[in-house]
């Protein structure tokens, strides 16, 4: 797939919400980056399908540590022998229904046809294969949900 190199405009609806980095171990995780960067820990995520999640404080953007706890899974998004991995960026959008639609018209894929809810958020993910080998989640707050 090609990309446009030049005559690109800036787009003000994307912010950079966070990055979701992959651990095998979220309280180690957390140990560094609260003991040892001093970042605060803002929110915490357990999600049905054995995923836990939390996020620290990084100025204006938060950095996302998921450890993944079903051992199929885990395999799938952590290599083995791998400590970490840097799995996607999140970009907060003001219209998420036109951000997505602009996507797929330029190829992009998305991992399921619908928006997924997790907590105050609607959210996509793109196919790392068909957005330059980067898996990016674009989501949109619902109601007056604060970061």
């Amino acid at each position: 797939m090609g990309f446009p190199s030049r005559n690109v405009r800036y787009n003000a609806s994307l912010r950079i919400d966070h990055v979701g980095i992959v651990v095998d171990n979220l309280g180690v995780a957390g140990q560094f980056l609260a003991g040892v960067l001093g970042l605060e820990l803002t929110r915490e995520v357990s999600l049905p399908e054995g995923i836990e999640a939390a996020f620290y404080r990084c100025g204006e953007v938060s950095i996302e540590v998921i450890e993944v706890l079903d051992p199929d899974q885990r395999s799938m998004r952590l290599p083995y022998g791998s400590k970490a991995r840097i799995e996607h960026i999140a970009l907060e959008v003001d219209d998420l229904d036109r951000t997505v639609a602009d996507l797929r018209a330029k190829g992009v894929q998305t991992t399921a046809g619908e928006a997924r809810r997790v907590g105050p958020t609607d959210n996509y993910w793109t196919q790392a294969d068909t957005s330059d080998d980067v898996q990016y989640q674009f989501f949109k707050r619902v109601g007056n949900s604060q970061p």
